[in-house]
């Protein structure tokens, strides 16, 4: 088992993928804790992400007109 390789890379796939996983592994708690950490980072990696967009959107028309 290559538990520690993947672990980086759980965070980077859909939560999906993690918690067929863990239904797997029948490790509830580590599979809520899991999801609602990685989809709280999501949501806020997102909210970055849309405003840094919207901020370059704004500097490319603004500089058009």
């Amino acid at each position: 088992m290559k538990e520690r390789e993947g672990e980086d890379v759980d965070c980077l796939l859909c939560p999906i993928v993690y918690a067929s996983l863990c239904m797997l592994l029948q490790n509830t708690r580590l599979l809520i804790t899991h999801i609602l950490l990685c989809h709280m980072v999501h949501l806020m990696q997102g909210k970055l992400e849309n405003l840094e967009r919207a901020q370059q959107f704004h500097k490319m028309t603004s500089f058009r007109t």
